[in-house]
């Protein structure tokens, strides 16, 4: 929680800060800080939430963090992205260190298999697709963008060509791919590890 306060006070100085913390906690109790040293005064702190989703296993609910979005989203002025593989947690580093705005970036705790080549380029507010498809749409985020694409697979075997959208930037959400999904597919779902 106090992490959050003089990361405002090394934004106010033109530092770069970022804070890093399990995603459970960042998302409860250090929401009022993120929300008001941060959001409300405008500061561009990012924030890293790590061992997000149902990471930490054994350690139980209190341990949990599948609403970090829903918290995180309702700020303003604070970027929230979910990355899919080391690559674009690295790339997604690069873009919110560089960006004037506040970032919530929420990553795991295991390691993850590479969904990217390590060539590819991202724009925050931009889905990347990662297939294409005319059946079907599987909008995933964060760790849960390679099973999308391992299910992808098993319906191509099927005859089912299944689009894939990357939605690593959770907002600003990419409103254009999902409205060119719905017009160009029969229909979406949405594979995220989180509740609202």
């Amino acid at each position: 929680q106090n992490e959050i306060g003089v990361a405002a006070g090394l934004a106010i100085m033109g530092k770069i800060p970022f804070v890093c913390a399990p995603a459970a906690f960042l998302s409860a109790r250090a929401a009022e800080q993120i929300k008001l040293d941060v959001s409300y005064s405008e500061k561009p702190v990012k924030v890293v939430g790590v061992s997000a989703g149902l990471a930490y296993g054994t350690a139980g609910m209190s341990h949990y963090s599948i609403n970090d979005f829903a918290v995180m989203r309702s700020f303003f002025g604070l970027d929230v992205f979910a990355p899919s593989d080391a690559y674009q947690s690295a790339c997604l580093t690069e873009l919110i260190a560089a960006s004037p705005t506040a970032a919530y970036m929420r990553i795991g705790r295991s390691p993850v298999p590479n969904v990217y080549k390590g060539d590819e380029s991202f724009e925050i507010g931009k889905a990347y697709k990662l297939r294409a498809g005319d059946d079907i749409t599987l909008i995933a985020c964060g760790r849960m963008v390679y099973p999308a694409i391992k299910a992808a697979e098993r319906l191509e075997q099927a005859g089912i060509h299944t689009r894939v959208l990357d939605m690593f930037t959770i907002k600003p959400l990419d409103e254009e791919a999902i409205i060119a999904a719905a017009r160009e597919t029969k229909g979406i779902i949405t594979i995220e590890e989180h509740v609202q």
